[in-house]
């Protein structure tokens, strides 16, 4: 929005049932900051939700904060990443992890009951 590229196409894609996923990739022109990245598409999501309203339309269904939690985190890691550099080294190479004992990391997940949303 900020570069003149219009408005994000967010209640469209809700109203398809689409669920984005969030990033930055112009830190020069926006924070990468994506609490204020989920603040903002939350926001416009309810503008244009209300603009509905307003203009005696059927209103859109309002985003919960969770979802566009998992639009932030979730949703971006669906894709596939092939290479992950945290300042600095390789966390992830090749579309491997690099110092991560997957095996133990799922055993104690389980051990503490598990991945609960």
């Amino acid at each position: 929005m900020q570069m003149g590229h219009s408005v994000p196409p967010v209640q469209t894609a809700t109203d398809h049932g689409l669920e984005p996923s969030l990033s930055v990739d112009v830190e020069c022109n926006q924070p990468g900051d994506f609490f204020g990245q989920m603040r903002a598409i939350f926001g416009l999501q309810r503008l244009r939700a209300h603009e509905r309203a307003f203009a005696n339309e059927p209103m859109s269904r309002l985003l919960t904060m969770r979802e566009v939690i998992k639009w932030a985190t979730a949703n971006g890691a669906a894709s596939y990443v092939y290479t992950l550099l945290v300042a600095g080294p390789f966390v992830k190479h090749r579309g491997q992890l690099i110092g991560v004992d997957m095996k133990r990391l799922q055993q104690d997940l389980m051990a503490r009951g598990g991945m609960r949303c």
